[in-house]
């Protein structure tokens, strides 16, 4: 814990004043702390696709389950945290931005990491591609899946929660893509990106097999 606790040295000088170093560090705990979820995340998502992979029993599924529905609200605190820096004031933010560098969210493994799981909207990620050969090795496709719901039993609930965990993917880069936008308007990102428009690039929403298949059972 001592460890974990002294990992925050804000850059800005102590003649910036107290409140600006203060400004800092806020921004380096959030930051730091959605790097630990995002380890979680990552983790979880990891088991929920190897649980689902054939052969995978009930038991598997149920448990594939459980990894989600975590994975989901794992998600809503990494969004709840974006909102939170949004008490970031302006002016300080621009006192310790320059000591930045080129320090950039887009250098985050981890989060290059979901890109693979999630994929986006030409790539379906390996989540759902776990998903598909689990209710393929039970006899079931995906599309039947969505025209069926609940008579698939866990296999449905699976679909549900693959949806509910691509949403709130989506919604935590529309909020990331909100604050950036709201702290630095049309300037360049740090890490040498055109800013807004780079992030507003990426803002796709996952599993889109999925969502196309589901769109279908209004024309049963």
């Amino acid at each position: 814990m001592e460890t974990l606790l002294s990992l925050q040295e804000p850059r800005v000088p102590h003649t910036a004043g107290g409140a600006a170093v203060l400004a800092e560090q806020f921004f380096i705990i959030t930051h730091q702390a959605c790097e630990l979820w995002l380890k979680q995340l990552g983790a979880d998502l990891d088991a929920a696709a190897e649980a689902l992979l054939p052969p995978c029993d009930p038991h598997d599924l149920e448990l594939g389950l459980e990894f989600l529905l975590r994975s989901v609200d794992v998600l809503r605190v990494l969004q709840q945290q974006l909102l939170v820096l949004e008490r970031l004031p302006l002016r300080y933010f621009a006192e310790f931005r320059a000591y930045l560098d080129t320090a950039s969210g887009a250098q985050s493994a981890q989060f290059r990491r979901l890109t693979a799981l999630f994929g986006n909207s030409h790539d379906q990620g390996s989540l759902y591609e776990a998903f598909a050969a689990a209710a393929e090795y039970h006899g079931r496709s995906v599309d039947e899946v969505c025209r069926r719901g609940v008579e698939t039993g866990v296999l449905h609930r699976l679909a549900e929660g693959l949806v509910d965990l691509g949403n709130g993917y989506w919604h935590w880069k529309v909020a990331h893509l909100a604050l950036v936008s709201k702290m630095i308007g049309e300037q360049s990102g740090t890490g040498g990106s055109s800013g807004v428009d780079f992030l507003a690039r990426r803002v796709t929403r996952p599993f889109p097999e999925l969502r196309r298949l589901r769109g279908k059972v209004h024309h049963a």
